[in-house]
């Protein structure tokens, strides 16, 4: 990790193909304890998903973890997303999250050759092919 831009990192896989829609992300987290959480979320993007903490007494143990974790999930497609793309953290509507999430993921889909557009209009939105 270089610093603290680096927290919490969210990686996609997106292969419309194979219907893969997924999500990775990490995060490192003071525990009360004095001990350090790192915090891995994945699942399907837009669906529930699952959750794991493994605690580390120093935290060059817990960045390390996370490295290794970051290093895999990229070994396997997983791409960082867009920021526009992570308005979850923020105080943003719950529409700029969907269209921002939308756009990310027809990026990446124009990536892999699929012909798509996305355009909004007011609070309507729409893809266009």
């Amino acid at each position: 990790m270089n610093g603290p831009a680096d927290l919490p990192l969210h990686l996609e896989r997106i292969d419309a193909a194979r219907n893969m829609w997924r999500y990775y992300e990490l995060d490192v987290h003071p525990t009360l304890f004095g001990e350090h959480a790192l915090v891995r979320s994945w699942g399907r993007i837009g669906a529930p998903g699952r959750r794991m903490i493994m605690t580390f007494s120093e935290l060059d143990a817990a960045r390390r973890a996370f490295k290794r974790l970051e290093a895999a999930k990229r070994r396997r497609g997983y791409r960082d997303v867009q920021r526009a793309a992570r308005l979850a953290h923020s105080d943003e509507g719950i529409d700029d999250l969907q269209f921002a999430k939308g756009a990310a993921i027809l990026q990446i889909l124009a990536e892999q050759g699929f012909a798509v557009g996305f355009e909004r209009r007011g609070n309507d939105q729409r893809v266009v092919e």
